[in-house]
């Protein structure tokens, strides 16, 4: 689950457009994907939790959706043991009077990726640690699931309706063993590492830039350089779309 809310973050903020300095991040995402969960039935359930997530905020505190993604993304990088990210709460979620169409993207594979990061004012960079912090995020959960089918009990914990371990999580949502339950394990930049061992590169792998990037970054930096990333990515058309 927590891979999939840092996707949808990213999702919801491909949605701006620099040149017209209108989309996301506005949480509007969370709305398309509850109204196409045919065609991303993943990321649906983890706008399903989003909205979950939210009402449970709202009992006590007002909240957007847009503030509710944001959040959700790095909260979840943290409980992987991620650099904790500080994330600006007010901004507005999205006016019903906008028509801006949606596309979802295919982060690691889709030909239009990087320039829907370009699109809207991001940079290789971010796709590399951003992307890179997903696939990183992954590979843990791949580790998990080998192990939990390795070492299954009648004890242990029973899985959601996506067939996972139910994982919840950290501060601004409540207390982790709350929210993300138990830690899975610790996300590191030996993705960066493993990338450049391979002998040919796959998808937004083989653009020369993110190379250089990848590169960069296997020899250390990754957690240093993630929160600006991720900063940037939930500020991307900030002015004018903050309450107050």
């Amino acid at each position: 689950l927590a891979p999939l809310f840092v996707q949808v973050a990213i999702q919801d903020a491909l949605t701006y457009s620099a040149e017209t300095q209108m989309g996301g991040p506005n949480g509007r995402i969370v709305a398309f994907l509850l109204e196409n969960s045919r065609s991303h039935p993943s990321l649906n359930y983890a706008a399903q939790e989003l909205v979950e997530i939210r009402a449970k905020l709202r009992r006590s505190t007002e909240i957007t959706m847009a503030d509710v993604v944001g959040l959700a993304g790095a909260e979840a990088i943290e409980s992987f043991g991620g650099p904790r990210i500080i994330v600006q709460l007010g901004k507005l979620d999205y006016s019903v009077d906008e028509q801006i169409p949606i596309q979802i993207y295919d982060l690691f594979h889709g030909q239009d990726t990087i320039p829907a990061f370009q699109n809207a004012g991001l940079t290789e960079r971010e796709v590399t640690l951003l992307v890179g912090a997903i696939a990183s995020m992954n590979i843990v959960v791949d580790t998990v699931d080998s192990s939990t089918e390795n070492n299954h009990t009648d004890d242990d914990e029973e899985p959601n309706e996506m067939g996972d371990p139910k994982v919840d999580f950290p501060s601004s949502f409540g207390a982790p063993s709350q929210i993300y339950g138990k830690q899975l394990g610790k996300m590191n930049e030996s993705i960066f590492g493993e990338l450049r061992k391979k002998k040919q590169a796959t998808g937004i792998w083989t653009d020369p830039v993110v190379g250089e990037w990848t590169t960069r970054y296997s020899k250390g930096g990754f957690f240093k350089d993630l929160p600006e990333a991720y900063s940037r990515l939930v500020r991307v058309g900030s002015t004018g779309r903050w309450e107050g």
